[in-house]
């Protein structure tokens, strides 16, 4: 259900298109989630050598800038994950698989996460890929996720961060 209004947000701001290639990760447990993971990854795997002719190596990271982009129409992946998936996606044992998936899609929606996760995920891709990050949060319940960022946007200043207020200048 909350998977539904999520893509759907994601369809009307146009994050999201409809011939993207979008999976749904949305287990219970880290059993099941490692599952859907290994299948979306495998997807993404035979999507790209079908489209872009090249042989991908499965024993390593896949990474766009390994790919020939010549072909820009290309859709794209998005991954759309909810707050208990997410919870073991970034689990010791996958949170390099979710990395690697997350970074090949053109778009990720994570629904119904905690303010923790919001976080974790930013420090994930910043740690592991050496890249800046943005944050955008409208609430108190985003301040994790914005201090962890390198730049942020707060769509509600108006909202208590009262006891947040180094948020609005903190860079790393």
């Amino acid at each position: 259900m909350f998977s539904e209004t999520a893509e759907n947000i994601g369809l009307s701001c146009r994050l999201l298109t409809d011939d993207m290639i979008l999976k749904k990760i949305e287990g219970d447990t880290e059993v099941d989630v490692r599952r859907e993971l290994d299948e979306f990854r495998t997807e993404m795997i035979e999507n790209i050598e079908e489209y872009f002719h090249v042989t991908i190596d499965k024993e390593k990271r896949m990474h766009w800038k390994d790919i020939s982009s010549a072909n820009n129409d290309f859709p794209g992946f998005c991954l759309l994950i909810t707050g208990g998936a997410l919870f073991h996606a970034l689990s010791e044992d996958l949170k390099l698989k979710f990395l690697e998936l997350s970074t090949m899609c053109k778009a990720v929606i994570c629904c119904r996460v905690t303010p923790l996760q919001k976080a974790q995920v930013v420090e994930l891709i910043m740690i592991n890929d050496n890249v800046a990050t943005l944050a955008i949060g409208d609430g108190a319940n985003d301040v994790s996720m914005i201090q962890s960022s390198c730049f942020f946007f707060v769509e509600n200043p108006k909202e208590d961060f009262s006891n947040s207020r180094s948020t609005y200048w903190h860079w790393n």
